[in-house]
Order: structure tokens, then sequence, then C-alpha cells
């Protein structure tokens, strides 16, 4: 017998709604969470997840959920509208945790949107309008006003990792380039900001995909949340967050020191974007 749990307002938002209706569509079928993850090849958790909104699913979950819970395609039109929104309802939660985090972890292949330009982001975001449409200037404002943090009395401390072809893959023009590095060698002064390079010879097989951010909270609490072209999974079970953390201390181990990195980036600067 399913039972009652944590109860969600499916008014609250469109990812809500999604969730409500899983769980009802669920209950109906005489499931537990634990029984349909199993029929999903997923984890309780997950399923609470997309139950209460804090992670709702891929497209490709979302057709498995349908399928196993004999509603075909009653998830559709929602999940269509969740992507539409200024960020994907998969990351919403992660910036809310990300907006409190006293530390914070950044590993990837671009710049982070913590230390991207406006002009970068946006190249970015243009960049993938072909594979799914959305509100460039909406969502350029959201992520450039999730940087104000650092002009606070008391910002977070940043660490982070960036892998080589961050530098050498150019988004958008040469002057966009150009002056996105010279922010990265600016921000790099910054006392509570370390950015190192991952040079290519140094990278091991499992970073050549997507990105990794770590955060802790002021009450002690940490998450992790990765990334792919075009999903995300939100990680808060302790033990996924230690194994993560500990990749991200192999990758900065295997960084360049904070100096050498500058250099890296003056040497791109001169070689790919003078």
């Amino acid at each position: 017998m399913a039972g009652k749990g944590k109860e969600l307002n499916p008014r609250g938002s469109v990812a809500a709604l999604l969730g409500a209706k899983v769980r009802r569509a669920r209950e109906r079928k005489g499931l537990t969470q634990s029984q349909l993850a199993g029929a999903l090849f997923t984890s309780p958790n997950r399923v609470a997840q997309i139950e209460l909104a804090t992670d709702p699913p891929t497209f490709k979950m979302k057709k498995q959920i349908e399928q196993v819970l004999g509603i075909d395609e009653q998830l559709e039109e929602l999940w269509h509208l969740i992507s539409k929104q200024p960020y994907p309802s998969w990351s919403t939660r992660f910036l809310a945790l990300q907006g409190k985090a006293r530390l914070i972890y950044e590993f990837g292949h671009i710049v982070p949107g913590l230390l991207q330009t406006a002009e970068y982001a946006r190249a970015l975001m243009e960049a993938v309008q072909v594979l799914d449409e959305f509100p460039v200037q909406e969502r350029l404002n959201a992520r450039m006003a999730r940087q104000e943090v650092f002009d606070g009395d008391a910002p977070p401390w940043l660490g982070v990792v960036l892998g080589e072809a961050a530098l050498r893959q150019q988004v958008g023009s040469k002057e966009v380039m150009r002056a996105q590095l010279e922010w990265l060698l600016e921000q790099g002064e910054r006392r509570r900001i370390l950015i190192q390079v991952l040079p290519f010879s140094r990278a091991e097989p499992a970073t050549l995909n997507g990105s990794i951010s770590i955060g802790h909270l002021p009450d002690g609490g940490r998450y992790a949340y990765t990334e792919g072209d075009h999903s995300g999974t939100l990680i808060e079970d302790a033990e996924a967050v230690d194994r993560l953390s500990f990749f991200y201390a192999r990758l900065q181990a295997r960084a360049l020191d904070e100096d050498d990195t500058a250099q890296f980036i003056r040497n791109t600067l001169k070689e790919r974007y003078s």
C-alpha cells in the first residue's frame, strides 16, 4: 500500500502539478515509491524528488513513468511547460541551495555561471536555441543576478576547476572570449575565489562530459549537482556527495596552481584571442 508521506500543493508550480499527478497515479496503482522506483530502475529518493517537485523528471524518465503508471502522454504538456521556464525546473532547487551556500566548488568544460560575463552567457544561451527555445534575456538577467552574491558583505568561498576546453573552445566572437578570460583573471584576484585550470594532459577520462557543483550550507548540510547538455541531477545523499567531493579533490590536485593558472590564461589570451 502506498504511504501518504509529505503533501504537496499542486497549485504551487507546474512542477508541483506534474509531481502531484505522478503521485496520484502511483497511489491508484497501489504502488509505494520504492516499488515505482524499482520499475523505473531508479531510487526511491528520485521518485520522491519528482513527486515533491524538487527535481522533475527528464523527458526519458517522464515517458517511462507514463508507461509504468498507464497515463500515456498525460505529463507531456506539463513537462514542456517546465522546460520553458527561465531556468529548467530540474535546476530550480539547486539554484536555491547554491544561493545559500557558504562554500562552493565547481568543475566543468565551460565557464560556470557564477563567473560568466553577460556577453559570454548570452552567446551560450543563443547557441542552444536550436535545441530548446526559451526567453534569453529573462534567463540572462537571472544568471547575472546570481553573481551579486559576491558583492555582499559576506560572499561565499568559491573554488573552480576549469577544463582547458573552457578556455580554448570559442563561445561567441574572439572579443567575447577575450573579455571572458580577462574577467577570469580579475575574479581570480579576489580573496574568496580560487580558479585553477585542468590541462588536457592532466585530465581523467571521467571528466570528459558534464559539470559538477558542490555546496556546503550554513546548517552543515551539503549538496551536489551534476549537469549534462540538457538535464541535471541534484544529489543530497551524503555518501553520493562524499564520492563527488573526493572526485573534485582529485581534479583539483591535478590542476595547475593559482600562479600557473593565471599564466596559462594569459598565454591563451595571447595565442588565441589577441
